[in-house]
């Protein structure tokens, strides 16, 4: 249910429509893969919102992989809406390398080994929820010593990259055709967005005469307060899954 609405509204958060398929691409793999790094957002002992991530790129399996899997696993091929998306997909493909533009892919960079997917339901949005799973999923990697984090969501999604800058993410390189997708009729555009993981006591340091008198000490950064009920998010060990249509439970995140 949360992953079925989560990203609701958002510019092309249905990409080819068939959840069981988007959740074995964006979700699934780190549940199974790295539960530690899987954060979940309550109200009223109901799970409203999710974070899953990834510490080490490169130890993971690529989206690419984690896409054909998925295509194979469904025969999304042979249903209309997913075949429709990725007839769309390849001829947007074929034109961009014609004309030489830039199509979206993953990033590889040494300096930003971690990446991350994070999607809320409506009722979760614009109450903090957002900010206190992002607290939560640097201070994992602060203790996995990771030294960066990337993600990408579209430049469409306006309200997102809002967000995201609000949380300490800069936009970063060019932003290329993310092939199969459209908002308004037009074709959308991938936007890339790092975020350096700073010790904790670069974030907050101790003042001048706590450090004289040999009290340093380092407090996380400050959180934002959350509205009154809002939803709470919290670690989980191996994160309760929620329940899609389809075989495999579901994972995703944009």
């Amino acid at each position: 249910m949360v992953f079925e609405q989560a990203g609701q509204g958002a510019p092309g958060s249905q990409v080819w429509g068939h959840h069981a398929s988007l959740a074995e691409v964006y979700l699934t793999p780190y549940l199974d893969l790295e539960p530690e790094s899987a954060f979940v957002a309550t109200a009223d002992g109901r799970p409203v919102g999710y974070l899953v991530g990834c510490v080490e790129d490169v130890l993971f399996p690529s989206e690419a992989v984690r896409l054909r899997e998925a295509i194979k696993r469904h025969r999304l091929v042979r249903l209309p809406g997913p075949r429709r998306f990725f007839l769309r997909a390849a001829w947007d493909t074929a034109v961009c390398r014609v004309r030489r533009i830039p199509i979206a892919g993953e990033l590889q960079d040494p300096r930003w080994p971690s990446h991350l997917h994070i999607d809320l339901m409506p009722v979760a949005r614009g109450r903090g929820t957002a900010s206190g799973l992002m607290d939560l999923w640097f201070e994992r990697l602060r203790a996995a010593g990771s030294p960066g984090c990337y993600l990408q969501t579209s430049l469409e999604n306006t309200r997102g990259v809002r967000f995201f800058e609000s949380v300490g993410f800069r936009r970063y390189g060019e932003t290329p055709v993310v092939p199969g997708s459209r908002f308004d009729g037009k074709r959308m555009h991938q936007q890339t967005m790092l975020r350096e993981v700073l010790p904790v006591a670069v974030l907050s340091p101790a003042p001048r005469s706590a450090v004289d008198a040999g009290c340093l000490s380092a407090a996380p950064r400050d959180r934002p307060r959350r509205a009154a009920g809002a939803p709470t998010p919290r670690a989980v060990g191996r994160p309760r899954r929620v329940r899609t249509s389809g075989p495999r439970a579901p994972r995703r995140a944009r």
